[in-house]
């Protein structure tokens, strides 16, 4: 088309383009606009390349844009010069005006005869800010934290972000033009797999929980959803799914189920597992018309080793015997982490498998199913005479063991009748002399009672009568502040100026004749009198107290606290009151009852001794507690124990995550506490930060390096 035909075309044949149209001779003279060229150079100013008319020189005009072509590499007027001079047949520039709206200038020549050339504007603002927003999609999609992959309607992955690349293995190359079913574990069952293919064939989001597996065959868990991509026409054309790593969760989950079960210094079921156990054999067919003993054994003088060389010492010498019953009697010990599968069954027995279990600080139960009481005594003897045996390795440290032994079912036909009485024969066997076994008879438990309780009986009663339990206080640190938060208010009996009686010689009997209620009141009692002197010189400082099981549910002592705090005028919100795990669970309606009548004061609960029982999270939940105690076995030896370091994170991130504060127990030394703070544990306990006092201390702060 000449340029002579186009300046022949009628004005209203220009002027029925959607577009910006503009005709130039070869000198870049304009020859001719179209309407919409026309009015939207009445709306811009003259720095628009669109503001020219008729008559004036294009070139001069584009020679005030300075931009260069990416495509072409040279400005708009050279562009439209090289187009003139027929050195190219087009020459394409996206101008941006002052409004942020976006055009694509094009300039195609006419014949080679007479020259000239057509202009003309398309205006992409639109297709700009959908490509915008394309990059900025696949950006988010790209950088994501989730695992984010795309397959088409036949499963075949297209696409996967980096994050899927890094979590599994696998790079794009890898995996593109396969299934998801590269990534299989091997552990999803078929209904599985039909559950979800059966919901997003229809069009619907699936959401659920896979154990998937890397490329270099690790498990890894994921949470996610897969979801469906439709075409304009309502068909399905590809699923895309989202997933969140979530293996550090289940493996925290998994280590709080463990702990539930087992006692982590000994590797042995703990108390609650043993109990279930063996209630287990019992209720089952396995123990319908069979015998069974079960074997009790306390470790003589335990506590002293333990004062005299240290935890650690103890723990050692406890792991060694644990080790020891496992090899005498085939079975009973957890594995070395959390178990994965179920342990091996015992062979010596005829009808099931043995069972071991560190019921106590120095204590373990071992039940002999299959044996009678002559069978039952010669293996008693043979394992009182291997403790006795014992010696660690560099202090050459000793000790012995009394042995309680009663059979099933002639001593008891449950779980909590032949442990009572495995108990009453122990205390018999120490009567005797200690490091001996003894088979339980009806007259034990009544000697016991009278011989050794008596005494003890007598001077807690005298202790009452006398006002002589006092609270201790120890310090409990705020970690993030370096400053003591509360004190934790602990029970002695002060017999003189001299003697003090520490807890563990006196609260199995107090609990026994029923003291117990009235040992906690006279040291809550004295406890809110403390706090009422010291509230106006240090209002910030709360007070932790104990409660025993047997006080929860009672009535009277949480009316005899409700009155206390209106006589004293304290401030209940500065009160806690500690409660010990297995007290809890004991008794959960009762705690319930308790707990709520207490916080509707205003006070708050802790949980003592957490870890060391079998609390779901639910329990924690319904209870509403404030803090939660980590129980001091998980941090005596937390910088050498990298499992005690993944439980103490794991109940700090499940606790920290419903809203639970966090206490550490028996911290001793910087190391510990620098740990602590740095797995966001908010408060520590212990003779590091200061030893239970009857005074408090002058000073708040506490220095951390």
């Amino acid at each position: 088309m000449s340029i002579l035909i186009v300046k022949q075309l009628p004005q209203a044949v220009l002027d029925c383009l959607a577009i910006n149209v503009a005709v130039i001779d070869r000198d870049g003279v304009v020859v001719s606009v179209n309407r919409s060229w026309m009015e939207y150079a009445s709306r811009h100013d003259r720095s628009c390349l669109l503001s020219i008319t008729t008559g004036a020189n294009y070139i001069d005009k584009c020679s005030t844009i300075e931009g260069r072509c990416t495509h072409h590499g040279m400005t708009i007027s050279k562009g439209v010069e090289a187009v003139l001079d027929g050195k190219t047949d087009r020459f394409e520039f996206e101008c941006l005006c002052n409004d942020n709206t976006c055009f694509l200038l094009q300039v195609v020549a006419l014949d080679r005869e007479d020259g000239g050339a057509v202009v003309s504007y398309l205006d992409i603002t639109r297709i700009k800010i959908a490509e915008a927003e394309r990059k900025t999609l696949y950006a988010v999609i790209e950088e994501s934290i989730n695992i984010i992959y795309i397959t088409d309607k036949n499963a075949r992955i297209q696409y996967v972000n980096k994050t899927f690349e890094h979590i599994t293995g696998y790079t794009k190359a890898d995996i593109i033009g396969t299934t998801p079913h590269m990534l299989s574990s091997g552990q999803t069952t078929q209904e599985q797999y039909e559950g979800l293919w059966n919901t997003i064939s229809v069009g619907k989001t699936w959401r659920g929980i896979f154990k998937n597996r890397k490329k270099d065959g690790e498990f890894f868990w994921i949470n996610g959803l897969v979801s469906v991509i439709k075409n304009d026409a309502g068909e399905i054309t590809n699923y895309m799914a989202i997933q969140e790593d979530i293996t550090d969760k289940m493996k925290a989950r998994e280590t709080i189920n463990y702990i539930y079960s087992y006692d982590r210094t000994t590797r042995l079921l703990n108390r609650n597992s043993f109990m279930q156990r063996l209630d287990q054999w019992i209720a089952g067919e396995v123990g319908k018309d069979s015998r069974g003993a079960l074997l009790v054994i306390n470790l003589d003088a335990f506590k002293l080793i333990n004062d005299t060389y240290g935890y650690l010492v103890g723990d050692e010498l406890l792991a060694s015997i644990a080790e020891m019953l496992t090899r005498t009697v085939v079975h009973g010990a957890a594995p070395k982490t959390a178990p994965k599968t179920a342990p091996k069954t015992a062979p010596k027995t005829d009808n099931s498998t043995v069972i071991v279990g560190r019921i106590g600080g120095d204590e373990f139960a071992i039940f002999l199913p299959g044996v009678d009481a002559n069978e039952v005594a010669a293996q008693a003897e043979a394992i009182r005479k291997r403790i006795e045996a014992m010696r660690l390795s560099e202090s050459l440290i000793r000790t012995s063991a009394s042995v309680g032994i009663v059979t099933y079912p002639e001593h008891g036909a449950s779980t909590r009748e032949l442990m009572t009485r495995g108990n009453a024969a122990i205390y018999r066997a120490k009567e005797l002399g200690q490091n001996r076994s003894h088979l339980y008879s009806s007259e034990d438990r009544y000697l016991e009672d009278i011989q050794l309780r008596f005494k003890e009986r007598e001077q807690i009663k005298w202790a009452l009568e006398n006002n002589r339990f006092v609270p201790w206080f120890q310090p409990i640190l705020d970690i993030r502040t370096h400053r003591i938060s509360h004190y934790e208010a602990l029970a002695r009996m002060q017999v003189d100026e001299a003697t003090v009686i520490y807890p563990v010689s006196f609260l199995y009997t107090a609990e026994k004749y029923g003291f117990i209620n009235s040992i906690d009141r006279m040291i809550i009692d004295k406890t809110l009198i403390t706090q009422a002197r010291i509230a106006s010189a240090q209002p910030q400082l709360s007070f932790g107290m104990n409660l025993s099981g047997k006080d929860l549910g009672d009535e009277q002592l949480l009316q005899f606290i409700r009155q206390r705090i209106e006589e004293t005028r304290v401030d209940p919100t500065r009160l806690i009151f500690e409660v010990t795990e297995t007290a809890a669970i004991g008794d959960l309606t009762k705690a319930l009852t308790s707990i709520r009548a207490l916080k509707e004061l205003g006070c708050r609960i802790s949980l003592d001794d957490f870890g060391v029982g079998f609390t779901s999270f639910k329990y924690l939940k319904d209870m509403e507690v404030d803090y939660i105690k980590i129980d001091g076995s998980f941090i005596t030896n937390l910088p050498t124990s990298d499992e005690n370091q993944h439980i103490v994170r794991a109940i700090r991130d499940m606790s920290g995550g419903m809203g639970i504060k966090t206490v550490a127990e028996f911290v001793e030394d910087m190391e510990t506490m620098n740990l602590l703070r740095q797995y966001g544990v908010d408060y520590a306990q212990g003779y590091l930060i200061g030893k239970p006092s009857p005074n408090l201390r002058k000073d708040e702060t506490f220095g951390m390096s």
